[in-house]
């Protein structure tokens, strides 16, 4: 009875540890990644820069005020030597006293605040593909860490099964000996195939919760590597060709360089600007008076610099050359996508050819061992060929759960690739 109590009692706990258990999908840890990693803040750090960017630009139009006080005193000041009859100069003071405001105004710049808000916007887009290139390698990193544990899961999985077959096979090989139908050699044999077995269970094991362990990271869950399921995805092939990030960040480095050649363009061109002065002092603008007095003027002033020694045609040039280089690289780029493209396809028919024969070697290694099995219980072969047998047979079904892992790594990246690279 307590016995059966026992045994209802570590149902109950077994079946309420499965109870708890969550299946875990590709999707949802991509998901969870996205809300762990830090790169994620800098969505509102761009904007951010961006608003502080285009008010520099708009701010740079408003005139400049500078307020300025001084007070100073002189060794010497203008003085006649010999009194005149015909007029006298006042006594100057050498202490001078001023407070005046200075303005200055653009009124015509060229256009150079426009063409900086334009590339203000396109250092925007810069960061946002950069994001998404982030995103893109992370992505990759959570996939490459999910197909591990797909794969070590699945062989530990194999090697428990090998286990379980080991059990049975020493169970009976046991009672042999002790009813004296076999030796000991034969029992001791098997149990070094065992542990060979449970040791390549535990190895397997021991990846697979690492895997789970590295995967918590990215994602900031924990998994529980006992009881958790990871479904296997299930991914179609993407047929729709966008453009990859990378060119598209050429293109748009393309466009900074083409604004740079139109200001390098509007240097050359004149500036005008209104600018005035007042201020309260002695002297004002007057130095013979030696009183505190207001005084102020107000002006229109250009600058232009017709010739700078061809200084404007070399910027040009040095930026057509960039310009050009990018498009030279951006040619390069598309052909070794292209090349990659088909590289990817031709290894994706190759694996899911391995696979249709995987599934024919396993049916015929099932078949020799079963035969080998029938063999060694009428000890007309060795243990250790049964063995060989079971082994090939386990090894196979390996080969295809790691084909069935390359198929799906090679999807994942071939969609990724089409859609991001």
């Amino acid at each position: 009875m307590k016995a059966k109590l026992l045994k209802i009692l570590m149902m109950c706990i077994l079946f309420s540890g499965y109870a708890n258990a969550e299946t875990i999908t590709l999707e949802a840890c991509r998901s969870w990644s996205h809300e762990v990693f830090p790169i994620f803040k800098s969505q509102s750090i761009y904007s951010s820069i961006l608003n502080k960017e285009m008010s520099l630009v708009k701010y740079d139009k408003y005139p400049s005020v500078i307020l300025r006080g001084q007070a100073s005193y002189q060794s010497d000041v203008v003085s006649m030597s010999e009194p005149s009859p015909f007029f006298s100069f006042p006594d100057l003071s050498k202490d001078q006293y001023q407070l005046f405001v200075e303005l200055n105004q653009s009124i015509y710049d060229g256009g150079v605040r426009r063409l900086q808000t334009e590339i203000n916007t396109l250092n925007d887009s810069i960061r946002h593909l950069d994001f998404e290139m982030e995103l893109h390698r992370l992505d990759q990193k959570v996939e490459q860490i999910y197909c591990q544990i797909l794969f070590f899961k699945q062989q530990y999985f194999l090697h428990q099964q090998q286990v379980r077959s080991m059990d049975i096979v020493l169970r009976d090989i046991s009672a042999q000996v002790k009813q004296g139908k076999a030796i000991r050699l034969q029992e001791n044999e098997i149990k070094v195939q065992r542990l060979v077995s449970v040791q390549q269970q535990d190895q397997a094991f021991e990846e697979y919760r690492t895997s789970c362990n590295v995967l918590s990271v990215l994602c900031g869950k924990v998994f529980d590597s006992k009881h958790d399921e990871f479904s296997f995805p299930l991914i179609t092939l993407n047929s729709t060709n966008n453009t990859p990030n990378d060119i598209l960040m050429m293109s748009l480095q393309q466009s900074q360089y083409q604004r740079q050649l139109e200001i390098i363009g509007k240097s050359l061109m004149p500036r005008i600007n209104a600018f005035g002065k007042g201020g309260y002092g002695r002297p004002g603008l007057n130095f013979l008076d030696n009183s505190f007095s207001p005084y102020y003027y107000v002006g229109i002033g250009i600058t232009w610099k017709p010739f700078d020694w061809k200084n404007t045609q070399r910027k040009r040039s040095l930026q057509l050359d960039q310009i050009e280089l990018i498009e030279v690289k951006k040619s390069q780029k598309e052909l070794l996508r292209e090349a990659r493209i088909k590289e990817m396809k031709g290894k994706l028919f190759m694996i899911e050819d391995q696979i249709e024969k995987d599934h024919e070697i396993i049916e015929l290694r099932k078949e020799i061992t079963e035969d080998l099995q029938k063999q060694w219980k009428l000890r007309t072969i060795p243990f250790s060929i049964y063995v060989d047998g079971m082994n090939n047979t386990l090894e196979a079904e390996i080969s295809k759960e790691l084909h069935r892992i390359q198929k799906l790594k090679t999807i994942l990246s071939y969609n990724r690739f089409l859609k991001q690279s």
